[in-house]
């Protein structure tokens, strides 16, 4: 059968490419991608549904935003974000309190960091407070965390205490900070999916760091009390070597410019108190974190058994919703006015 010429595909002459069209095809991708990157950044930063990543970028804005010194420097993790209030401390001590706490995977170096960066801005802090979940002390370095840090780039090699990490970390540390349809892609995908989401973040936080959570989860609070147990159950205590690192640098800025570090344990749910693999691994924190304070006058461990809360006063099995929160603080502070009244 005669083929008919209108089927015939069309023949394509392309002109030879030189290497100068080679390089100028790829610095074309490369920008584009790197502006396509930017665009997912800066969306991120004001729309993200992760709202870990997005607390450690405006806990550090907030820092940043201070004009003016404080009475009370509170940092630690995400059960200290909504379980100490600023306001309490306010109206027991006077003065001024501002919440700077994340969440737990910056571990107690992005505690040292935060307090490097108040003195060079103000100076020696009055009081620090510390508040940190049992189980962020094992925990070591992840790059997607670190790199949520908004500090630069290779800002780790710049502070103190400060890390190092060998060339394929760096370019994993790379990609994570400035690449996050690399690093973020499932919140990307999550948020594509979900047209009502695309500019609506929903997080928000008082103007003092503290972010309000009101509505308990009783349900979450005892599936994480199995997740927690078979950790305890599976796991013997080490403290890290970039907590250790922290908190003795900590200790070393405390008797440098004479200011109280105030370490506490975090809200827990008090059913998990009770089960005895949770007590031995909890046993074997506090043991860890005793010997920490024990090594200066100006560092003290408070708290040392946790406040426990029910099942309804609690988002989770670490984390408390508001009216807990108010509870926390109260017990806080009077067991800090008390170490303080002894040390008198």
């Amino acid at each position: 059968m005669p083929q008919n010429p209108h089927l015939k595909l069309p023949h394509e002459a392309p002109t030879q490419a030189g290497w100068k069209d080679i390089v100028i095809c790829w610095l074309g991708v490369v920008v584009v991608v790197a502006m396509v990157n930017a665009g997912a950044r800066w969306y991120l930063n004001h729309y993200t549904t992760n709202h870990g990543y997005m607390l450690i970028r405006e806990k550090w804005q907030l820092l940043r935003d201070m004009n003016g010194p404080v009475d009370w420097l509170i940092l630690g993790d995400s059960s200290g974000n909504q379980g100490i209030m600023p306001s309490v401390f306010n109206e027991r001590f006077g003065g001024k309190a501002v919440n700077l706490c994340t969440i737990g995977d910056t571990l107690a170096m992005n505690d040292a960091w935060m307090l490097e960066e108040y003195i060079q801005r103000f100076g020696s802090p009055k009081h620090v407070v510390i508040v940190h979940v049992y189980d962020i002390w094992w925990r070591g370095v992840k790059h997607e965390v670190l790199a949520q840090i908004p500090l630069g780039w290779r800002f780790w090699t710049k502070v103190n205490p400060r890390l190092e990490f060998g060339l394929v970390e760096e370019a994993t540390l790379f990609m994570n900070q400035y690449s996050p349809f690399y690093s973020e892609h499932k919140t990307l995908g999550h948020i594509i999916r979900s047209p009502e989401l695309w500019f609506d973040s929903q997080f928000h936080f008082e103007a003092d760091g503290f972010t309000i959570v009101d509505q308990a989860r009783p349900d979450l609070v005892r599936s994480d009390m199995q997740t927690h147990i078979q950790f305890t159950h599976d796991h013997r205590f080490n403290m890290s070597h970039e907590n250790q690192t922290a908190m003795d640098h900590i200790t070393t800025l405390a008797n440098r410019y004479g200011f109280e570090v105030f370490l506490a344990n975090s809200p827990i749910y008090n059913a998990l108190t009770e089960n005895e693999d949770f007590q031995r691994y909890f046993k074997e924190v506090q043991s860890s974190l005793s010997n920490w304070a024990a090594k200066s006058d100006r560092t003290h461990y408070l708290l040392r058994e946790p406040m426990g809360f029910t099942e309804d006063q609690m988002q989770n099995a670490d984390h408390v919703i508001e009216s807990s929160a108010v509870a926390y603080s109260l017990r806080l502070v009077e067991e800090i006015a008390r170490r303080q009244a002894v040390d008198r």
